[in-house]
C-alpha cells in the first residue's frame, strides 16, 4: 500500500536529505502499516503538494503520548515512559532545536497529545 505524508516546509529540507526519517502524527483511523511504500510531501505555492520523496519504506508505527506532568514533559512511547534524555534525542530527530520548541509544537496541537510515531528507512529497489 502506498501511504501520503505532508511536511511543514520547515521539515523539507530534512525529509529531503535523509537526516529525518521519523514523524510523530495524530491518532487516524488507518495509519500506514510496516511495509507501506510513503510518498513524502510538502506544501507548493502553486501545486496542491510537492513530492519531497517517494523511495521510503515504512519501518514501524508505535503508539505514542505527549502530556504535561510534574516535570513539564512527558513522552511515553507504546506505554513505556521516556526519561529527559530520550525526549531530547526524539525532539532532535523530529527536527526541533529544543525540547522547549517540540513541546510548545504540541502544546499547540492540544495536550495530552495522543498519536503514532512513525519510522522510514529508505527502499532501494
Amino acid at each position: 500500500m502506498i501511504y501520503a505524508l505532508l511536511f511543514e516546509d520547515r521539515f523539507a529540507d530534512m525529509v529531503a536529505s535523509g537526516a529525518k526519517t521519523q514523524t510523530i502524527r495524530s491518532l487516524r483511523r488507518e495509519p500506514p502499516a510496516v511495509g507501506d511504500r510513503l510518498e513524502l510531501y510538502q506544501p507548493h505555492p502553486t501545486l496542491l503538494r510537492q513530492l519531497i520523496r517517494d523511495d521510503v519504506v515504512c519501518t514501524s508505527v508505535q503508539p505514542l503520548r505527549i502530556y504535561r506532568d510534574v516535570d513539564g514533559i512527558a513522552v511515553d512511547i507504546i506505554g513505556a515512559w521516556q526519561d529527559q534524555g530520550q525526549i531530547a534525542a526524539l525532539a532532535r530527530a523530529e527536527g526541533f532545536h529544543s525540547v522547549g520548541a517540540f513541546f510548545a509544537y504540541f502544546k499547540r496541537k492540544g495536550l495530552p497529545f495522543r498519536g503514532v510515531l512513525i519510522k522510514w528507512e529508505a527502499h532501494h529497489a
